[in-house]
């Protein structure tokens, strides 16, 4: 049976954020969404020292393509407050979107 991954990049904007312990707070309660809900793994990985925005990798493992391309869209249109917390891009790795691994 193939497993699929679909990994996914996608870069916030935080306008209402004034320090980086605001910020922490906000990307942490949409880590814990992006787990609880849609039980993906996620994770900050960039502009880490930005108060205003951020940058996380999600990634999904699923037994088929469908599913994996259904669970990433899903993460891409996560609940926010958009005056909180606006996604600004998105992007699949090419290297990584739908990889077929051997068993």
């Amino acid at each position: 049976m193939p497993t699929f991954v679909g990994a996914l990049r996608l870069r916030l904007s935080l306008p209402e954020s004034g320090s980086l312990k605001e910020k922490r707070r906000s990307i942490k309660s949409v880590l814990a969404h992006l787990a609880n809900e849609l039980h993906v793994a996620a994770a900050e990985v960039g502009d880490l020292d930005r108060w205003q925005s951020a940058e996380l990798a999600v990634a999904c493992v699923a037994n088929s393509r469908r599913h994996a391309d259904e669970v990433t869209a899903r993460a891409i249109e996560f609940d926010s407050n958009p005056e909180v917390l606006s996604c600004t891009h998105c992007s699949r790795d090419s290297r990584m979107s739908w990889a077929t691994l051997p068993v």
